[in-house]
């Protein structure tokens, strides 16, 4: 409906291009040239597009002038009484390319004027497209018209996935689908089950069970019928034809899940392991499918290199050069050179609590003028170097064995106890030497040419590639790769992004931090702004165990499980878990509660008869927490004993514990809902001794 006295009445298109695509191009005039479209010295690129109805005394649908080049793709044209399309202009030669259109008048639609060519493809017609209503301005194509499945097969599907149509509007074959969803048992219908078409088409059932697609796509389909409880049902290779109607009734089987436990529950010493029995049975009348996971604390439950902790640790023991880091004995182990920038002092070992709060320090071994770097634990020892003496000494700082490196300083160092070798190498050596623990050199790797500043080992690395890198080539950009050993082979980890600045300085990995995780361990050096990153590597589950993984339950049958539960390599302490069934039964989910109390050894199952190893509060799990924390404490002998809260201002928050205790190992869960984010601080007091810790609530 638009109009010009000049050129192009519905689209004018000079010195550029066009595109147009499934578009309608109607019922406009010009009174020069192109009622519909002028294209001067210009590509215009038509695909599924009706110019109908448009009228010129020059191209009534399109006048091409001076190097126009339409290229017409599946469109109709039909502009009574003028040409189609029509050529003009003197200075240079016009050109369109026309398949698989419908153009009133054939070739003799297209009038050149002898300026130009008519490059005549495939498939065009000149029949009338019979349009829904050309009065009313319905350019729709009614069920007849032969531009139906009458396009270009190469240009793809229309979307009832027939072939494509010509003009703005493809037609698409339609039908009514309809029917009902029914229990199998006793036919009550189902109200809110989904029915879905394979082409993408879905409907709810009313209250009734019933449904209805009222404008369904013709051709071959098919139907599936899903319910949350129910297993799905699929009607395979339906046709549907125009204007048909099909009815279909579901009946949907029932499957149940059914355990036989809700929770599963051990007491183990360190090392043991016990196996639990149980079974799931399915009492519907339809096969339930199943497989299942194994979760942790939420406080475990991360993503693997998710930052989960960073420690200012060069603040809180004042040194502006810590080196080297490692967790033993359920505490840090830093290396330091630098109290308050002055460098004159003694070399220091800081022993800190898992939140970095410092207990004790020795003076280093060794005469390194920067103290010790990167540094490794092999369940005895901690190996250190810094110059070209390695040393092995105790967690008191008890000197235990030493001898020469490979440089003249021995920067990264890590323990393989699968190979049962010390890794050691230099910034930029040559190559990473293996030692065993008198010093004998019993293997080489290369470096592979990275600026290696600290090493770790993970022995259950899921790729075979358990030497971990700690890199950096400009010293403050920080990568980790990982070196199969055997083969001498590497991969790429990744990077790590710091919420600080600094420089990579030493590394190392332990499950003992978090006993549901294994986690990778990094010191950053930033003077002191010094602090340990605590990455996630991944959640331990490897003390519960089961199989199979997954599996079907047929109607009135049984599954039988045995849940291994292992204490190896545990720390003492409460630990829990949760054994995640997902199934197509009603809930889509069971979950049945894991607990294991791994207690010290020489400490009988079921009782505290035998003395811990120490006195005082042996580990706070989860710290930080958000809701609960389980505090665990240890008395050498009965006595009358206090466990107390306190805030950083010293005020009394909660007596947690009071009266005579029996000597072992003891634990209580503390729930602060009445209290706000903050450190607190947890204090065991006997007549004869006290033991302090700090935990922090996050909200």
């Amino acid at each position: 409906d638009n109009s010009t006295v000049t050129f192009g009445g519905g689209v004018y298109v000079s010195e550029g291009g066009l595109n147009l695509t499934y578009c309608l191009v109607c019922e406009n005039s010009a009174e020069n040239y192109g009622g519909g479209i002028y294209v001067r010295d210009s590509e215009a690129r038509l695909s599924n597009v009706t110019i109908a109805a448009n009228s010129s005394d020059v191209g009534g649908g399109i006048c091409c002038v001076n190097n126009g080049r339409p290229v017409l793709v599946n469109a109709i044209l039909w502009n009574e009484p003028h040409h189609e399309i029509e050529f003009r202009g003197d200075e240079a030669a016009n050109t369109v390319t026309i398949s698989y259109c419908d153009i009133e008048g054939g070739l003799d639609g297209v009038l050149t004027n002898y300026n130009g060519e008519v490059i005549w493809g495939e498939g065009n017609i000149d029949q009338h497209p019979l349009f829904a209503d050309i009065e009313e301005g319905d350019f729709q194509l009614t069920i007849n018209s032969p531009c139906i499945d009458a396009g270009d097969p190469e240009s793809g599907p229309d979307p009832d996935e027939t072939r494509a149509d010509m003009g703005t509007f493809p037609f698409l074959h339609r039908g009514l689908l309809q029917g009902y969803v029914l229990d199998m048992d006793g036919d009550s219908p189902l109200g809110s089950a989904v029915i879905t078409t394979s082409y993408g088409v879905g409907v709810v059932t009313d209250t009734s069970g019933f449904w209805a697609i009222p404008y369904a796509r013709a051709g071959v389909f098919d139907l599936t019928a899903s319910l949350e409880g129910y297993n799905d049902s699929t009607l395979t290779a339906l046709c549907l034809e125009d204007l048909d109607t099909l009815e279909f009734t579901f009946r949907l089987l029932h499957p149940e899940f059914l355990s036989t436990v809700e929770r599963l529950g051990a007491e183990l010493q360190v090392g043991d392991s016990t196996e639990l029995d149980f079974g799931i049975s399915n009492h519907g009348n339809g096969p339930v499918t199943w497989t299942h996971e194994k979760r942790l604390p939420d406080s475990a439950h991360v993503d693997p290199w998710t930052l989960r902790h960073t420690l200012q640790t060069g603040r809180e023991v004042d040194d502006a050069r810590l080196e080297g880091v490692v967790f033993a004995d359920d505490h840090f182990f830093v290396t330091g050179s630098n109290i308050s920038g002055r460098n004159d002092t003694t070399n220091l070992v800081y022993v800190l609590e898992r939140d970095g709060s410092p207990v004790d320090s020795f003076e280093q071994v060794g005469q390194a003028r920067h103290g010790m770097k990167d540094l490794a634990w092999d369940g005895e020892l901690i190996w250190g170097s810094g110059e070209q003496q390695v040393y092995g000494f105790t967690t008191e700082g008890e000197l235990v064995v030493s001898w020469v490196g490979p440089f003249d300083s021995n920067q990264a160092l890590a323990w393989d106890n699968d190979r049962k070798v010390l890794w050691v190498t230099a910034i930029t050596g040559n190559y990473i030497t293996g030692f065993a623990r008198d010093g004998m050199v019993t293997t080489f790797i290369s470096r592979h040419g990275f600026r290696i500043y600290g090493l770790a080992y993970w022995p259950e690395d899921p790729d075979g590639y358990p030497l971990y890198v700690y890199h950096s080539p400009t010293g403050l950009t920080h990568f980790v790769h990982k070196i199969d050993p055997d083969e001498d082979d590497t991969l790429f980890v990744g990077q790590l992004e710091l919420e600080g600045m600094g420089r990579p300085s030493a590394a190392f990995i332990t499950r003992q931090f978090d006993a549901y995780s294994w986690v990778f361990v990094t010191l950053v050096n930033d003077g002191l702004n010094d602090h340990i990153d605590i990455w996630q590597l991944a959640g331990n589950t490897a003390w519960m165990s089961i199989a199979p993984q997954e599996g079907v339950i047929p109607p009135g049958g049984i599954q039988d499980f045995t849940m291994e539960i292992n204490a190896t390599e545990l720390l003492p302490g409460p630990y829990e878990g949760v054994l995640a069934f997902i199934h197509n039964a009603a809930g889509g989910e069971t979950w049945i509660d894991v607990a294991l109390t791994v207690l010290p050894l020489d400490v009988p199952s079921g009782r505290q008869a035998l003395l811990p190893v120490e006195f005082g509060i042996t580990s706070i799990h989860p710290n930080p927490f958000n809701a609960t924390t389980v505090i665990r404490y240890g008395l050498n002998r009965p006595t009358s004993a206090q466990l107390k809260i306190y805030d950083l201002t010293g005020r009394e928050v909660v007596m947690l514990v009071e009266g005579r205790i029996d000597a072992g190992y003891h634990s209580i869960t503390w729930n602060p809902a009445e209290l706000s984010s903050g450190v607190y601080i947890v204090r065991l007091i006997t007549p004869d001794a006290t033991h302090t810790r700090k935990m922090a609530l996050v909200r």
